[in-house]
C-alpha cells in the first residue's frame, strides 16, 4: 500500500484561524520551509487528525484543535493517493461534526466514510487520550514521525506485529528447503561469524564496539529524554500561560470597565502620540539649532573672508602704486642707459678720431725720425767724405810702398800694415775716386736704415 498526499487546506485549526492551504505535493520527497512557530508541526497534527481521528470524538486532544478563545468547529480537507488511486477527504470536529470520503467506490459520509478510510488505510479504532497512539495507525504509525518523536524508538503494537509475524512466517515457508534458503543461511551464519566467535559465541571486537557505542548512544539518549521532559515542562507552562491570557482576554471583554479602560488606553495612545510628537519636535529643534550654529559659523568665516579680501585689496593697491613707482624709476634708468649709451657712442667715436689722430702723429713722428736719422747720415757721410780726403794722400803713399816692397820681395802685406797706413796722418790729398768709392759704401751701409 502506498499513500501520497497531494493538497492539505485547514481552517480554524489552532493557529490558522482564517483558511489556509498547502497544494501542490508531487511524488517524492516535499519539504516545507518555514521560520519556528509558523505552523509547520500544526499542519502535520491536522493531517493526522483528519486521517486517524473520529470526527465525533471530543476527547481533550481533539479540543486542543480549537483555536484560544474561540468556540469554532475545526476543519481539514486532504487529497490523496491510495494505490495510484485519488481520494478526497473532509472532516471537521466538535461544531457541526462532520465527515466526508469521495473516491473510486463513490462518496460516502459518518460513520460508514470512517469505516471506510480505516479499511482503507488499514488501522485500529480506538479512542486517543492527550496524543496520537501510534498503536493504533497500523503500518503507517512506523513511518510517522513527529517532531517530537525523531529520537524516541517504539515497538509496534500488538495487531501490527502479528501482520508483521504472520506476513514473515508466509515468506519464511515460502524459502525453507530450496536454493534461496540456503543463501539466506549462509549469509546468516556470515552475519553470525562476524558478532560472534566460534561455537562458544564470545563476542567479536565489532561486537564489543558496537555495544560501546550502544551504551554512549544510551547515555546520549538518557541526556536527551531530560532535555526532552525539560522542554515538556517548558511547553507546559507555555500552554498554562497561554490559556491564562485567554482567560484574562475573556475577563477583559466582559468586564463592566471596559468602557473606562478603553478611554484610558485611548488616552494613553493620545499622549503616546503627543510623546512621540514631542520628540519630533525637539529633533527638529535640535537640528534647527545644528543648522543655526553652523550658519553663524558660516557668517563669521564669511567676514573674516571679506576682511582678508579687504587687506589683500589694500595690499595689492599698495603693489600697484610700488609698480608704477618701479615702473618710472625703470623708465628713467632706461632714459639714462639710452644718455649713457649716446655718451658711450661719442667716447667711442672720440676713442677712434684720437686712435686715428695718434697713428697719424705716430706716422708723422716716425717720417721726422727717418728725416733726421737721414740729415744725420748725410752729416756723417759728408764728415766721412772730409776724412776719407784727408787721408787720401797716406794711402796713396802707403800703396806706393807696398807695390815696391812687392816687386822686390813680393812679400803679401799684412792687414797691421794696411791698418796702419790707412789710418795714419795723410801727407797729401785725397783724389777724387777715393771720395767716391768712400760715399757709395756710405750709401749702402745706411741703405738698410732708412728702409726701416
Amino acid at each position: 500500500m502506498s499513500l501520497l498526499i497531494r493538497r492539505i487546506a485547514l481552517e480554524n485549526f489552532r493557529k490558522f484561524r482564517a483558511p489556509h492551504e498547502v497544494a501542490g505535493l508531487t511524488g517524492g520527497l516535499n519539504i516545507v520551509i518555514e521560520p519556528n512557530e509558523t505552523g509547520k508541526s500544526t499542519l502535520l497534527e491536522a493531517v493526522r487528525a483528519a486521517l486517524f481521528l473520529k470526527h465525533g470524538s471530543t476527547t481533550r486532544l481533539i479540543r486542543s484543535f480549537q483555536p484560544i478563545g474561540d468556540n469554532v468547529g475545526p476543519q481539514v480537507a486532504l487529497d490523496f493517493d491510495v494505490a495510484g488511486a485519488r481520494w478526497s477527504l473532509t472532516k471537521r470536529f466538535i461544531k457541526s461534526a462532520s465527515v466526508d470520503l469521495s473516491g473510486p467506490t463513490g462518496r460516502q459520509q459518518g460513520e460508514a466514510a470512517e469505516q471506510a478510510l480505516q479499511a482503507l488505510l488499514g488501522f485500529e479504532a480506538g479512542q486517543q487520550g492527550t496524543g496520537f497512539d501510534k498503536a493504533l495507525h497500523g503500518a503507517l504509525g512506523l513511518l510517522w514521525v513527529a517532531q517530537t518523536d525523531g529520537l524516541c524508538v517504539e515497538a509496534p503494537g500488538s495487531s501490527l506485529r502479528d501482520l508483521i509475524g504472520a506476513t514473515l512466517e508466509s515468506e519464511a515457508g515460502a524459502l525453507v528447503g530450496g536454493a534461496a534458503f540456503e543463501r539466506i543461511r549462509a549469509r546468516i551464519d556470515t552475519q553470525y561469524a562476524a558478532y560472534f566467535t566460534g561455537r562458544s559465541g564470545a563476542p567479536t571486537q565489532r561486537l564489543l564496539a558496537a555495544q560501546k557505542r550502544v551504551a554512549a548512544a544510551a547515555e546520549t539518549l538518557a541526556e536527551a529524554e531530560r532535555r526532552e521532559g525539560l522542554l515538556e515542562a517548558a511547553f507546559a507552562d507555555l500552554d498554562a500561560a497561554r490559556r491564562q491570557l485567554s482567560t484574562l482576554r475573556r475577563e477583559l471583554e466582559n468586564d463592566p470597565d471596559a468602557a473606562e479602560r478603553a478611554g484610558l488606553l485611548a488616552r494613553l495612545e493620545t499622549a503616546r502620540g503627543a510623546a512621540l510628537q514631542l520628540a519630533t519636535r525637539k529633533a527638529e529643534a535640535a537640528a534647527a539649532a545644528a543648522r543655526r550654529d553652523g550658519l553663524e559659523d558660516l557668517a563669521a568665516r564669511h567676514t573674516a573672508a571679506l576682511e582678508r579680501q579687504a587687506r589683500a585689496q589694500d595690499r595689492q593697491q599698495a603693489a600697484r602704486a610700488e609698480l608704477a613707482d618701479l615702473s618710472a624709476g625703470v623708465e628713467a634708468a632706461r632714459a639714462r642707459a639710452d644718455t649713457a649709451r649716446g655718451a658711450l657712442a661719442t667716447a667711442l667715436s672720440a676713442r677712434e678720431a684720437a686712435r686715428t689722430a695718434l697713428a697719424q702723429a705716430r706716422a708723422q713722428d716716425t717720417a721726422e725720425r727717418r728725416r733726421a736719422q737721414i740729415a744725420a747720415a748725410h752729416e756723417r757721410l759728408a764728415h766721412v767724405a772730409a776724412l776719407e780726403a784727408e787721408r787720401a794722400p797716406s794711402m796713396q803713399r802707403c800703396a806706393r810702398r807696398s807695390r815696391r816692397r812687392f816687386s822686390k820681395t813680393l812679400p803679401r802685406p799684412s792687414a797691421k800694415s794696411c791698418a796702419t797706413a790707412l789710418f795714419s796722418k795723410p801727407t797729401a790729398p785725397a783724389s777724387n775716386w777715393s771720395a767716391q768709392e768712400a760715399s757709395r759704401r756710405t750709401e749702402r751701409r745706411w741703405k738698410p736704415a732708412s728702409g726701416r
